[in-house]
């Protein structure tokens, strides 16, 4: 006889993981099933920091996912006496005299205070004089505009993940890790769900399984891209002020076009890590992925982005690289896959959805458990997601 459950979750990473913890503390029987041992470093989450901000310049309706999302964490905090969010603070330098264009969003500096102001978020608005005085490290022309939010910061990705999933487990969730999700089907009210380490029956199946969604579900997300990602690492002066006291989670728009940005973390271990986005090559398989950052994509991220920028000099010490899924209109999927079907899909999160996991998990397990209805901002079927005929 297969196995049998109230809910099915494939994919534990962010979002994942999350979802079963929202599941198992509304007591429900849950199993979530991965290919792989999360937390692990094949996917999209991973890299030591993941940056939070509550004026999200990419839209309003992500305000009160990451306000919720900041609580969330600090309960798990207190549940489980685990550091996860630090908010040393958030900051935007444009240089771009209001060009700048993040996820499709144009006018980012501008959206970004716009909705710190509709949404009463704690902020500052900085000139180049006062960025420099404030924060040195950052060596920002006297045009340059700053955006400083304090309730900003980042969130510990792997020790997050880990969290989630062990307090799904303390609340009876189980887990299974190097199981494969093979495909499924509606059977009755639930789902026949078919793995390598044999057949379950689910009453709800959610799918969050990343970079992999787009081959599993190539009908709902047929215009989703795959891109690979870099992470780099550098090492500072020990006198340069470039840890969490001192250095703020920050993005830097320096430019019109889509990668003509980057941002950057405080040293809290590891060095201080910098990271651009690019969209010019995809990925076709996310388990073929290349791994292996070359010198020359090194030197390119440090002339493109670092020099005459950042004021401590820096160190290389190493890279690592992710994958990104993005949507057409760079805007979350969060959907039934089909009318007919049981299956939930949270795909795609377009580089800028792990702050906001803990509260799309507790909307998801919602209209799995309530019957609530999905946030419509995220429907599969929006026009920017319709692929030319």
């Amino acid at each position: 006889m297969p196995e049998r459950f109230d809910a099915v979750v494939i994919g534990l990473g962010a979002m994942g993981a999350a979802t079963l913890d929202a599941l198992a503390s509304k007591g429900m029987h849950v199993l979530g099933i991965d290919q792989y041992a999360p937390p692990h470093d094949l996917g999209s989450t991973h890299g030591e920091t993941r940056a939070t901000r509550l004026a999200v310049g990419e839209g309003d309706a992500y305000v009160p996912l990451v306000r919720r999302s900041h609580q969330r964490w600090r309960e798990l905090e207190a549940d489980l006496d685990e550091p996860l969010l630090e908010q040393c603070g958030f900051l935007t330098i444009d240089t771009t005299g209001g060009e700048s264009c993040v996820h499709g969003a144009a006018g980012f500096f501008e959206r970004t205070v716009a909705i710190a102001q509709r949404h009463r978020i704690r902020h500052e608005l900085l000139d180049g004089v006062s960025l420099r005085s404030r924060f040195p490290a950052f060596a920002a022309p006297a045009e340059s505009r700053g955006y400083f939010e304090p309730e900003g910061g980042l969130v510990y990705v792997e020790r997050a993940v880990a969290a989630l999933l062990r307090s799904a487990e303390r609340q009876g969730a189980m887990l299974r890790f190097g199981c494969r999700y093979l495909g499924h089907r509606p059977d009755g009210a639930g789902a026949r769900i078919e793995t390598r380490s044999g057949r379950i029956d689910a009453g709800a199946l959610v799918i969050a399984a990343g970079p992999w969604l787009p081959t599993i579900a190539p009908s709902a997300l047929g215009g989703v891209r795959l891109y690979r990602q870099l992470l780099h690492w550098f090492g500072a002066p020990r006198d340069a002020k470039v840890g969490l006291a001192d250095l703020p989670v920050f993005l830097w728009l320096h430019g019109r076009g889509a990668e003509d940005f980057f941002y950057g973390f405080p040293d809290v271990g590891s060095g201080v890590k910098l990271a651009t986005e690019q969209y010019r090559a995809t990925t076709l398989d996310p388990s073929s992925v290349d791994r292996t950052v070359t010198r020359d994509e090194i030197a390119d991220f440090e002339d493109r982005h670092i020099d005459g920028r950042i004021e401590p000099p820096l160190e290389y010490r190493r890279s690592a690289a992710c994958l990104y899924s993005v949507s057409p209109d760079a805007h979350f999927i969060i959907d039934r896959l089909a009318n007919d079907d049981p299956a939930i899909i949270i795909s795609a999160c377009s580089g800028h959805g792990f702050k906001h996991a803990p509260a799309i998990g507790e909307l998801v397990a919602a209209a799995v458990a309530e019957a609530m209805p999905l946030p419509t901002d995220f429907a599969r079927t929006r026009a920017a997601l319709a692929v030319p005929t």
